[in-house]
């Protein structure tokens, strides 16, 4: 850990160009801090670990590992702290359940930048304790992990635990993977299943999918928008916002009736 007038130790975990370019730009005009590597996926997950930063710029949505995987996948003893950088709001509450520093939403400004480092600064210096991980715990074992439909519950098996979860519960699947993370009423729940087999359980049982990343509760849709090239974005009675590819908007369209 960084102490006295020791520079903050900071790697960049993400996977788009544009953003990684302009968090090293400003990482690298602050005389307090020193970038020790960036990346994204396993590569980046192994330099973490070797490097052991002090502070980790963490980007949520990554192909192969996303951000809550990733400080999963660290050893807990050597968590770093870490500031959310992501386009998506919706992973605001999770984020803090980590206890992240900050949670910066793309595009932010150099002064939105330089408020969130600020407060990392401050914190890491006066020793406060790094991230914590307390995200649901994964169920699911064997090929299709463990999930199973009965009436309208999602059985959950891991070992001798059981978890039952009713479908209105339930208000859009994500996709991450191997895994599939279901947001709802309940909290979330990471389950290790592919989204094309939990897809075909959920088959007629008033669930759409509507991206190749994300399944919806047709009764938790509030509102449809169009966007452009023939996608459009579904907005969810909680607020949430997400997108529907051309493909699928027929289906959902049918599915609505």
């Amino acid at each position: 850990m960084a102490d006295g007038g020791a520079p903050i130790r900071v790697y960049i975990a993400e996977d788009e160009e544009p953003a990684r370019r302009t968090a090293r730009l400003l990482v690298e005009a602050d005389g307090d801090l020193h970038l020790v590597g960036e990346g994204y996926g396993e590569q980046a997950l192994q330099q973490v670990s070797e490097s052991r930063p002090d502070l980790l710029l963490l980007d949520v949505r990554m192909p192969g590992i996303d951000g809550f995987q990733f400080l999963r996948a660290l050893p807990p003893d050597s968590l770093p702290h870490v500031i959310f950088v992501t386009a998506f709001d919706e992973y605001a509450v999770e984020a803090f359940h980590v206890r992240a520093l900050d949670y910066l939403l793309k595009p932010f400004t150099d002064q939105r930048f330089r408020e969130a480092i600020r407060r990392a600064k401050a914190q890491i210096r006066r020793g406060e304790p790094q991230a914590r991980v307390q995200l649901p715990p994964v169920l699911g074992t064997g090929e299709h992990g463990g999930v199973e439909v009965r009436g309208r519950r999602l059985v959950l098996e891991e070992g001798g635990r059981t978890l039952l979860v009713s479908m209105e519960e339930i208000d859009w699947i994500e996709a991450s993977g191997t895994y599939a993370t279901l947001h709802g009423d309940g909290g979330s729940h990471v389950v290790r299943i592919t989204m094309s087999e939990l897809e075909k359980r959920l088959l007629g049982r008033g669930f759409c999918r509507i991206h190749r990343s994300s399944i919806v509760r047709l009764g938790a849709i509030r509102e449809i928008r169009p966007l452009s090239h023939g996608d459009a974005q579904v907005v969810l009675t909680t607020g949430t916002k997400l997108r529907v590819t051309r493909s699928r908007r027929e289906e959902l369209a049918q599915a609505l009736g």
